[in-house]
C-alpha cells in the first residue's frame, strides 16, 4: 500500500512503467524474452543537503490513486507557484511605481532649487514666498 509521509513528499513524482525479468525459469518473461510490466514512483527528497532520487514501486491497484496525489499536489504547488509570482509581479510593480516617484521628487527638488537660485540671483527671495512657491506646485 503506498503511504504519504508529508515529511517525505513522496508524492510529488512521477508513475514510469519499466519492463522487467523476474527471473523464474517457467515464466513467459524467461522463455519468449517478453517482461512484465513494473510500475515505479520516482521522487526526489532532500537528505543531507542533497536532493536525492528515489524509486518505489507501486501495486497495479494503487496506480489509479496515487495518479490522483500526484495531479492533486501538482495542481496545488502550480497554484502556490502562480500566487507567488502574482506576489512578486505585484512588488515589481510598486517598486516601479516608487521610483518613478522619487524621479519626479527629485526633478521637483532641482526645479525648486534653481527658481530659488534665481530668486536670490533677482533679491527677490524670501522664505514665506519660496514655500508658497513649494506648496502651489504640489497641489
Amino acid at each position: 500500500m503506498y503511504k504519504v509521509d508529508n515529511n517525505k513528499r513522496q508524492h510529488f513524482g512521477n508513475l514510469m512503467a519499466e519492463r522487467k525479468a523476474c527471473n523464474k525459469m517457467n515464466c513467459h518473461c524467461a522463455i519468449d524474452n517478453n517482461l512484465h510490466i513494473a510500475t515505479y514512483l520516482y521522487y526526489r527528497r532532500l537528505e543531507d543537503g542533497k536532493w536525492k532520487l528515489h524509486k518505489r514501486y507501486v501495486k497495479q491497484n494503487d496506480i489509479p490513486k496515487i495518479r490522483k496525489k500526484i495531479a492533486y499536489h501538482k495542481l496545488k504547488y502550480q497554484k502556490l507557484r502562480e500566487k507567488e509570482r502574482a506576489k512578486i509581479e505585484k512588488e515589481k510593480a510598486q517598486s516601479r511605481e516608487t521610483r518613478a516617484f522619487l524621479a519626479e521628487t527629485n526633478d521637483f527638488l532641482r526645479f525648486l532649487t534653481k527658481k530659488r537660485m534665481e530668486m536670490l540671483l533677482r533679491g527677490e527671495y524670501s522664505p514665506e514666498l519660496y514655500h508658497r512657491l513649494r506648496m502651489e506646485h504640489l497641489v
